[in-house]
């Protein structure tokens, strides 16, 4: 081997040992980029962010008309069978039967002839301890339009009424994502304007800040 081709063989491998050395330098600097954050430990997602994610995920968009499924289920039937039996309804919801329950009645919210019926992922009642009276929040598959509820709240108190509560999917002047808190009484839908993230515990104390005093009274 000719001293012509060592010394190219020694160039290029001190190249190759200049370039893992460039790599690994910008490496360490993109690592502690405050701009990209702790790659170990990234910074958790925003409710909304998730559900943003989730959606271009699969295509769905949250700015149509609200499927008849998934209204018919929180809005009209769910709600008419739970006004017929407060009690015995939001027991059977947060019971051992309850899932199975519930995805009888998501069947039967299904319109006829309907093409693209909705899976009913996630739907199921919870009890929800530290309440006067019974509370059960019932957790619906995720919302994609406006009206379309991400849960529902079954509240049987000690004293007074029934009431029942529904968190919507919404958007703001901005057309930024947001929850709706809402209620079905006497047979007319009330807004309470903004709602708390889609959450079991925020829902049934926001929920819980409506009922409460009313019932002191």
């Amino acid at each position: 081997m000719s001293g012509w081709t060592i010394a190219l063989i020694i160039f290029g491998l001190l190249m190759l040992a200049g370039a893992g050395v460039v790599l690994a330098r910008r490496r360490h600097d993109e690592l502690n980029d405050p701009k990209l954050g702790d790659l170990d430990h990234p910074v958790e997602q925003t409710w909304e962010e998730r559900e943003i994610e989730a959606m271009l995920a699969d295509g769905s968009s949250p700015a149509g008309s609200p499927r008849a499924q998934h209204y018919d289920f929180a809005h009209l039937l769910l709600r008419r069978r739970f006004f017929e039996d407060p009690s015995g309804l939001a027991r059977l919801v947060a019971g051992e039967d309850g899932e199975t329950f519930l995805q009888a009645m998501w069947n039967e919210a299904m319109a006829s002839g309907e093409v693209d019926p909705i899976p009913p992922r996630g739907l199921k009642g919870t009890l929800v301890g530290g309440a006067r009276g019974v509370l059960v929040v019932v957790d619906l598959p995720r919302p994609r339009a406006m009206t379309e509820a991400h849960q529902v709240a079954l509240v049987v108190p000690e004293q007074g009424d029934p009431r029942y509560f529904t968190l919507e999917l919404g958007f703001d002047e901005d057309d930024h994502q947001r929850t709706v808190l809402c209620e079905w009484r006497d047979g007319a839908h009330m807004n309470f304007g903004d709602g708390p993230a889609p959450d079991i515990e925020a829902f049934a104390a926001a929920v819980r800040a409506k009922v409460e005093p009313e019932s002191a009274n």
